[in-house]
């Protein structure tokens, strides 16, 4: 029978969001903390004639409604009415004038940054290279801002989805966020969303022994998805005696182990921070005696704009008019990115409020980046952004803004609100105060810790005590 080649044309509906030049300008500079707006504002400065220093007494500038900007993206400014040509759009607004880019692909760009990306902005870079639809660009976007700072996601599938639909609008199921986290774990640093800690070295093992299904199935892949709990509880006699192997293999194959990262999120931000770094806080929350909050974001270093006014009467010469209005779109930018953090910080404050009058990290409340978006009535993605790279100066430290969105975990009353610091605490408490001839095993921590309400699987246990670097019971146990 012949062949037939049939040709067909298919028509498909796709929605995508139209960006202005002056929306993309605010998710950029809302991204850059205090040290790489300081050099966007210099450089913008250099680079516009007709943009400087306002006066010490000039008036607060405010940002002015207009349909330049609108957090939904739902206007049909063209930037290009603002040049002569597309060869006269500066670098910081960005070349050409219409963007059809998702949430995701806004938060990737930077200004200046150089490789100082965290693993967020890292993943995310990644994730634009992926050829997935917007509703998949959606999902991954939330598994991404899901993962600790270990580059693990310690919520379930299940719950992602429910997430997905209360938080997002976007209906799913769990066979499609399999797949995209699928998508996700084949991402750098090898392990970087795994759900657990064997999961996590298997991605890595695989990753560095990919598996010959034609093959006979290697000795390591055995022992990590077979014996993981010989593995944990080091027993390794059992493992030597089972396989019939030497006390050779059984140290070279221990070793190999030791070599996968249990933490694989740490590549990055280990890189990043490196030990004699200055941090400069991004935002100062001071406490008086009181127990008054009030905060000041970090802008005294940083030159507040206005446009010359030696350019009223020259507005009829062409470039005169560009340099004016692109200085002014970039003023409007700073200020909008200001508006939005002081939004995001008030919320921040208020809902963090018991932990910054006391101090005491178990007052810290469970909080997610959806909390603080419903709260400003910003886009998740917006507070990713604020959230990105910035440091906020308490009296009692100077933490990463992510820090202060501790994980929510489950309690057999389902109504409190612990936290991963709280249970941490009260695993700390357990130890410190064991009898250590005879000490606590992860069962017997996990009933203590149920009658304080946390629900808490004996397997779940031994994973909270790993991230403490508490060993097992027969390690603390002392004769």
């Amino acid at each position: 029978m012949g062949q037939k080649l049939v040709q067909q044309q298919k028509l498909t509906q796709e929605q995508l969001q139209t960006l202005s030049a002056q929306q993309i300008l605010v998710a950029k500079l809302t991204e850059l903390p205090y040290e790489g707006l300081r050099e966007c504002v210099e450089n913008a400065m250099a680079e516009n004639p007709y943009l400087e220093t306002a006066p010490s007494d000039a008036p607060e500038q405010h940002v002015e409604e207009s349909p330049i900007y609108s957090e939904e993206g739902g206007n049909d400014y063209d930037i290009a009415q603002d040049y002569s040509s597309e060869d006269d759009i500066p670098d910081y607004v960005s070349k050409g004038h219409t963007y059809k880019l998702s949430a995701l692909d806004i938060a990737s760009e930077t200004i200046s940054n150089g490789e100082n990306l965290s693993m967020f902005d890292q993943l995310i870079e990644q994730a634009r290279l992926c050829n997935i639809s917007e509703h998949q660009r959606r999902i991954l976007e939330y598994l991404i801002t899901s993962l600790d700072a270990n580059g693990l996601l310690t919520k379930s599938v299940l719950q992602i989805v429910d997430e997905l639909d209360v938080f997002q609008n976007c209906m799913t199921n769990v066979q499609e966020v399999e797949y995209m986290l699928g998508i996700l774990q084949d991402f750098d640093p090898p392990g970087v969303g795994a759900r657990s800690l064997q999961e996590c070295l298997l991605l890595q093992y695989h990753r560095l022994e990919p598996l010959d299904p034609s093959a006979e199935e290697p000795l390591l892949h055995k022992i990590l998805t077979r014996d993981w709990e010989d593995v944990m509880q080091n027993r390794w006699d059992v493992i030597k005696e089972k396989y019939e192997i030497s006390d050779k293999r059984v140290n070279t194959l221990r070793q190999q182990i030791k070599k996968l990262n249990p933490r694989p999120g740490s590549v990055i931000s280990e890189t990043i921070q490196a030990p004699d770094m200055y941090i400069h806080p991004d935002v100062s929350i001071t406490v008086d005696a009181d127990g008054n909050i009030d905060y000041i974001l970090s802008e005294d270093d940083i030159p507040k704009l206005t446009v010359s006014t030696d350019a009223d009467g020259m507005m009829d010469i062409a470039f005169v008019q560009d340099y004016v209005k692109r200085g002014r779109l970039f003023i409007s930018a700073i200020l909008m990115r200001r508006k939005n953090i002081m939004l995001a910080i008030e919320a921040l404050i208020k809902h963090q409020r018991k932990y910054l009058l006391t101090g005491d990290e178990l007052n810290l409340r469970p909080m997610k980046m959806e909390d603080l978006a419903k709260a400003t009535h910003l886009t998740v993605s917006t507070i990713s952004r604020i959230c990105n790279g910035k440091f906020i100066e308490t009296p009692y430290g100077t933490h990463p803004m992510r820090w202060f969105f501790p994980a929510e975990i489950k309690t057999i009353a389902d109504d409190g609100e612990a936290t991963m610091r709280n249970l941490q605490g009260h695993i700390i408490e357990l130890v410190n105060n064991e009898d250590k001839s005879n000490p606590l095993s992860d069962e017997d921590m996990a009933d203590i810790l149920a009658e304080r309400g946390f629900d808490i699987a004996r397997r779940t246990m031994a994973k909270y005590r790993e991230q403490l670097g508490i060993p097992s019971s027969r390690k603390r146990k002392k004769q």
